[in-house]
């Protein structure tokens, strides 16, 4: 809830003190204990049903709520800053209030949601740099493979031959080493292709749990738009 003011006063216009309730998650029970604390002269009760406040202003004395207040409260009378004369007024509809297990959801799952996010952002971007290193080593062992095989085959013609000795070893010493660097590419591809996964899977899990807690926040703040 934003801040808010409370204000009373008697009908013939003396001057009104003021109450600030300042911003922040509030239990109806918090939230009347500190406004029954400065203005003595109404009260407020919570139908444990329906969730519907009763307000009633004790003859002598008129109240006065900033919207946000009659809003949580659930409340139309009062609002745009008109004064409340003494009477009983009755909820438009059920309080919006937190009650115990809504604050224990935000102040306990604010950590757990940005510890989730941050490692969410980690293992994402570890994943398309894995990701990215996967694919040019996938091109180019096939590019290498690619070679080894055409040298290899025309190196071994020449060679057979008998009419191009020299150019025959160069090609088989250049297929020599594109083999080498093919396995050892392919040795690089298996380890970034398995720690890819891994990243991958993490992301996949901390999304899952992101959407766990997401989840329950919805299911304990929208069934509890009213106070237990």
């Amino acid at each position: 809830m934003h801040g808010g003011l409370v204000s009373w006063r008697r009908p013939q216009g003396s001057p009104a003190p003021k109450l600030y309730i300042p911003h922040g998650l509030y239990s109806f029970a918090q939230l009347y204990k500190r406004i029954k604390q400065a203005a003595v002269h109404h009260t407020l009760r919570l139908d444990s049903v329906d969730c519907l406040v009763m307000m009633q202003i004790m003859e002598g004395w008129e109240f006065q709520f900033t919207d946000g207040l009659l809003t949580l409260l659930g409340f139309d009378d009062g609002l745009r800053g008109e004064w409340l004369d003494c009477g009983t007024y009755t909820d438009d509809r059920a309080a919006n209030c937190a009650g115990p297990k809504m604050l224990h959801i935000h102040l306990d799952q604010l950590s757990t949601t940005a510890f989730l996010w941050s490692q969410m952002e980690i293992h994402s971007r570890l994943n398309k740099k894995y990701r990215r290193v996967v694919n040019a080593l996938d091109s180019t062992c096939a590019v290498l493979c690619i070679t080894c095989i055409a040298t290899g085959a025309v190196g071994t013609g020449l060679l057979a031959s008998g009419i191009g000795f020299m150019p025959g070893l160069v090609l088989e010493v250049i297929t020599s080493v594109a083999g080498l660097l093919d396995t050892a590419g392919v040795a690089v591809l298996c380890r970034c292709s398995a720690r890819d996964a891994k990243h991958e899977a993490v992301r996949v899990l901390v999304t899952s749990k992101l959407n766990t807690v997401h989840g329950h926040i919805l299911t304990v703040i929208f069934p509890m738009t009213s106070i237990n």
